[in-house]
């Protein structure tokens, strides 16, 4: 038997930490440690910091009549931003609601579509032909000699 099972028959049987600490040589921080990390336990109730408790306290006036303290139905908790909330028209919030339930790959195909379409529209409000059409820079110096 080695020393940590030693000490820990001995904790067992009500030695103090710093008398199993002189009789095995070690520190008393040592037998500490060990306490902690294998568990040890006289009365087999494990003795630790208090853990809080998670979610709203008790009769909290905020979810009051929600089941298990959880916010009320319709809440805005989940609002990453006010402008969603205040500002985007309801056709736009059932649109992003429908596009939230697609995957990853649908969602990086229709953004690069999207993309490239506003490309082209903006070049065809533009008059642009191509990548070397120069027809906005020449109006401008046009304009400027009338």
């Amino acid at each position: 038997m080695d020393k940590l099972e030693q000490a820990e028959q001995d904790y067992m049987h009500g030695m103090k930490y710093k008398d199993i600490a002189d009789k095995y040589g070690i520190s008393i921080n040592t037998i500490k440690s060990w306490k902690q990390r294998n568990g040890w336990s006289r009365d087999g109730k494990e003795k630790g910091c208090i853990q809080k408790s998670k979610g709203a306290p008790k009769n909290n006036q905020y979810t009051k009549g929600n089941k298990s303290g959880s916010a009320p139905k319709g809440n805005k908790n989940a609002v990453t931003h006010v402008l969603f909330a205040k500002w985007l028209p309801e056709e736009s919030k059932e649109i992003m609601e429908v596009l939230g339930n697609r995957g990853q790959t649908d969602m990086l195909l229709d953004s690069i579509i999207f993309q490239y379409t506003a490309i082209i529209r903006a070049q065809n409000i533009m008059f642009v032909k191509d990548q070397d059409n120069m027809t906005k820079e020449k109006n401008r110096r046009d304009m400027g000699r009338a």
